[in-house]
């Protein structure tokens, strides 16, 4: 009776290796990542079209005017809440102008 144990036993722990890599393998197919695009796009590969178009000059003109409006207010909120001397009402010295002062 030990014979036939010992020969079904190693059957069996062959049977678990095989099966063991038959999935290891089967993990590498290929077969299953043709059918999905891949993670990243080929290094030399063309970017798809864009859904939209550019914006316009006006659009451009539009976007930073509401950008400075929103700055100019936040730099005011700034400065009412935590004094002159502050680090947000330096940088804020040139909201009203627009231009770029001492900012990073």
């Amino acid at each position: 009776m030990q014979g036939r144990t010992c020969v079904t036993a190693r059957m069996l722990a062959a049977s678990a290796i095989g099966l063991a890599l038959a999935v290891i393998a089967g993990g590498c197919s290929t077969s299953s990542l043709s059918s999905r695009s891949p993670a990243y796009p080929a290094v030399l590969a063309d970017p798809p079209p864009r859904d939209t178009a550019p914006l316009s000059p006006i659009e451009v003109q539009q976007a930073m005017d509401n950008l400075i409006s929103q700055r100019n207010h936040l730099c005011a909120e700034a400065v009412a809440t935590s004094g002159s001397r502050s680090t947000a009402a330096a940088n804020c010295s040139d909201a009203t102008t627009g231009g770029t002062g001492t900012k990073p």
